[in-house]
């Protein structure tokens, strides 16, 4: 996400919320929930957003298990066929930014992030982030703004069974920020957002039993938005 200066008469507030769900059946039966949530102060001059999504996924499939130990699935055997349900999405994550407007086209900012993703082996993560943003470009139909600053993160990671010699369930990843956002407004009813953010890290670390030095645990995040209006009263 990005700050961006805006014109406002009176102080502004938005508020928005989404929920999804999807089931699917055949082979295996997977299903999905998703949700998240957003709600913003802007005065002109200082903005804070706070923002929460998460997903939640499982999936069932059957399973040979050889009870016998004949190394047969014997269909009058039922016992040999069970059902396995793996959790295959559990994220969760809050965020709050402040941003402060110095002019229309140079900004501080500063958020932080908390959150989990169990199939990641991140049994949660917390984070903070600071630095300057600057609108490089604005027209009607195009804008494109840009960041630069600093990164922490923390992990705590879910340790496997057995644990490896060396292992470290902690990691401090110190890293340098790169953000590119871009909005593209076509006419008044439909837009398209497309950001990247890199993750540079800037010290050597050790994430589980593996040791990476600066740059090698570098994170790319990338995200595209497409948004319209299909009806207004």
């Amino acid at each position: 996400s990005f700050g961006k200066a805006a014109e406002v008469k009176a102080v502004e507030w938005k508020a928005s919320a989404s929920a999804g769900f999807s089931a699917t059946t055949g082979n295996a039966r997977v299903v999905t929930f998703t949700g998240g949530g957003a709600v913003s102060r802007n005065d002109g001059a200082n903005k804070i957003a706070l923002t929460l999504e998460g997903v939640y996924g499982e999936t069932t499939n059957q399973s040979f298990v050889d009870s016998n130990g004949n190394m047969v699935a014997d269909v009058d055997q039922p016992l040999e066929v069970k059902e396995l349900t793996k959790q295959t999405a559990a994220f969760f994550k809050g965020a709050a930014r402040y941003d402060r407007f110095f002019t229309t086209n140079n900004t501080g900012y500063l958020s932080f992030i908390g959150g989990l993703d169990i199939p990641a082996s991140k049994q949660y993560f917390l984070g903070g982030q600071v630095g300057y943003a600057r609108q490089i470009l604005k027209t009607k139909m195009h804008e494109l703004s840009a960041e630069l600053g600093y990164d922490f993160t923390y992990d705590r990671l879910i340790a496997p069974d057995p644990v490896p010699i060396g292992f470290s369930d902690s990691v401090f990843l110190h890293s340098g920020r790169v953000f590119l956002g871009y909005l593209l407004s076509i006419g008044d009813h439909s837009g398209v957002r497309v950001s990247v953010e890199a993750l540079i890290n800037l010290t050597d670390v050790t994430i589980g039993d593996r040791a990476v030095s600066a740059a090698e645990a570098t994170r790319v995040n990338g995200k595209f938005e497409f948004t319209t209006k299909i009806w207004k009263p």
